[in-house]
């Protein structure tokens, strides 16, 4: 028997790459969905850097420049969010 790990993003590429083998795979446990890739700051910045931080990525992705560099990488405009996309987080480490 083999054993592996994985995240639910790689099986949805899955299913388009290699659906033959995505049918040979049983998934016996999922975890509450773990944000992809969160940019996080320290909570010591200055709320000037983060104003500028801030702005930065929201406003990233409105010219057709950047809207390329997002598709290559197959992302899409960056979305505010909180603290609160952490807390899968925290209670996977509490296992």
């Amino acid at each position: 028997m083999d054993v592996a790990t994985n995240n639910t993003e790689n099986l949805d590429k899955l299913k388009t790459s290699a659906p033959e083998k995505l049918k040979e795979l049983k998934v016996i446990w999922k975890s509450p969905l773990i944000p992809g890739d969160p940019i996080v700051w320290r909570k010591n910045l200055s709320e000037t850097t983060k104003d500028k931080i801030y702005d930065f990525f929201m406003n990233y992705g409105k010219t057709p420049e950047e809207k390329a560099v997002l598709e290559r990488l197959g992302w899409a405009p960056f979305r505010a969010s909180s603290d609160l996309q952490l807390v899968p987080i925290r209670q996977l480490a509490l296992f």
